[in-house]
């Protein structure tokens, strides 16, 4: 009896040693494990239950049954998630080396390799520097909403909005009514914010520090003086320098059905002087003004007042003006009358079609009228003194009882002259009689009068030269002048 019973307790202890050997055979040693076949052994689970690890008898770290793994939370959403409950940031370290490997790499496949990091300083980096780095010509760039948002090229041009970066900084916009670029400087102290510096004058003589372009307007300068009762810009324009010519705004049109290089809605104001380009070797096909005098006696001078109050956008001045109505001065010099539009201060303005005047290009017919004018003045004088003469020498002739001829007046002349004369009663038969230079007669003009007459010589077809002009009294000659004409 006493045998049986070892037996049963020697084969019971058996079987739990061969228990604890089997139970050891399947467990893992804290301190390490070797032998360890990587096709049958592994920590998990075989079936769909997720596998967690906890501290302090907390999960820290899930795997799911689809292969997500879980930092900070038991329900990953993709391959790795990661939560910060106790409001500390997730940290990702590499080591301390100043080189590209020195980060964390990403793969797209097996290509397309891009690159984060902070390295230390040295090897052009500086110490926190953050580095972003793709793969060797091509592009970095950065989504939002779904879209390309910012592209970094590989020459270190920058788009945003588009993936075309033809210069460090290219942005596009498409939407109607929004700026591509907003820059607010919001100083409120004194001394002047800038909203946007631009400059490009590395080589003295070339560079746009800022360059405008659309297809209504290239460049527009607003300024919002607000209570301000000092002088405000809208575009401030200078043009500095200590040799050349300096231009402080200059503006050129063309193309257009009107072209207008400056407008002014409003008045306009110079302190120096504002020319036309009237150089010789720019003149083609000149030609004198003729019959000045005649047009200024044909044009209406008036004074008039602007409709402020019907056009309020155009700025007319408040005060009376002296000047022309421009349709009926283009009917007596239509050069000076130009079709102009007013191109309205916004798109949505109506364009305002009128007629301007050219002021200015009156100044050669002013000047050539004054001219006609002084001619005929001077052809006034010379027949008021004729006529004195006249008088005396008739007097004198009453007395001498003997023919004369008279010096033309005026001489040189280029229309019209008049020869004075006188016939005494007793002679029977007159004429004077015009010679060319060389000698051939011209024209010949019967006197029938006595006493002191005139007679007019008109240039008409006549050639510009000296003239010889002689009296013949009863077939004798009297006397004999000279005259000039010239055209």
């Amino acid at each position: 009896m006493k045998n049986s019973t070892s037996k049963k307790l020697y084969a019971l202890l058996i079987i739990a040693v061969l228990d604890i050997t089997s139970a050891s055979a399947q467990s893992w040693n804290l301190t390490g494990n070797a032998g360890t076949n990587t096709s049958t052994n592994f920590i998990g689970t075989t079936d769909a239950k997720s596998f967690k690890v906890r501290t302090n008898n907390s999960v820290r770290m899930t795997i799911t049954s689809a292969g997500k793994f879980g930092i900070g939370t038991s329900t990953p959403l993709t391959k790795l998630h990661v939560v910060s409950s106790d409001g500390s940031t997730p940290r990702l370290q590499s080591p301390g080396s100043n080189t590209f490997a020195s980060g964390w790499d990403f793969y797209h496949g097996t290509t397309g390799k891009g690159y984060v990091g902070v390295p230390d300083t040295g090897a052009s980096f500086a110490a926190g520097e953050m580095i972003l780095y793709g793969t060797t010509g091509v592009p970095i760039s950065l989504w939002a909403g779904g879209a390309r948002a910012l592209t970094v090229s590989s020459n270190g041009n920058v788009g945003i909005g588009t993936t075309i970066t033809v210069s460090k900084l290219s942005v596009v916009d498409p939407s109607a009514g929004t700026s591509a670029i907003r820059a607010e400087n919001t100083h409120t102290g004194i001394g002047n914010g800038i909203g946007i510096f631009a400059k490009s004058n590395n080589n003295p003589g070339f560079g746009y520090g800022v360059q405008g372009q659309g297809g209504y307007v290239g460049v527009e300068g607003h300024c919002f003086a607000d209570t301000y009762t000092g002088t405000a810009y809208g575009v401030y324009g200078i043009g500095d320098g200590i040799a050349g010519t300096r231009v402080g705004v200059y503006g050129t049109a063309s193309g257009g059905t009107t072209n207008y290089a400056v407008y002014c809605s409003g008045s306009g104001v110079y302190t120096g002087t504002w020319t036309d380009i009237s150089d010789q070797k720019f003149k083609k096909d000149l030609a004198p003004v003729t019959g000045a005098l005649g047009l200024i006696n044909q044009l209406n001078p008036v004074t008039y007042q602007l409709k402020k109050e019907e056009y309020p956008m155009m700025n007319f001045p408040a005060f009376r003006q002296y000047g022309f109505v421009a349709q009926e001065l283009e009917k007596v010099i239509p050069l000076l009358v130009e079709n102009g539009t007013h191109p309205g201060a916004k798109r949505e303005d109506k364009d305002i079609e009128f007629k301007s005047v050219n002021y200015i290009g009156m100044i050669p017919i002013l000047t050539k009228a004054i001219q006609e004018q002084q001619k005929e003045i001077d052809e006034l004088k010379s027949m008021v003194q004729l006529l004195s003469d006249n008088k005396n020498k008739k007097e004198s002739a009453s007395l001498n009882n003997a023919a004369s001829l008279e010096q033309n007046s005026p001489n040189p002349f280029s229309e019209k002259t008049v020869i004075s004369f006188y016939i005494p009663e007793n002679i029977g038969s007159a004429v004077i009689k015009i010679y060319s230079n060389n000698g051939v007669e011209i024209k010949s003009i019967s006197i029938s009068t006595k006493g002191f007459g005139t007679t007019e010589i008109l240039a008409g077809a006549l050639s510009t030269g000296i003239y010889t002009y002689m009296l013949i009294t009863d077939g004798k000659a009297v006397d004999t002048k000279q005259m000039v004409l010239t055209k």
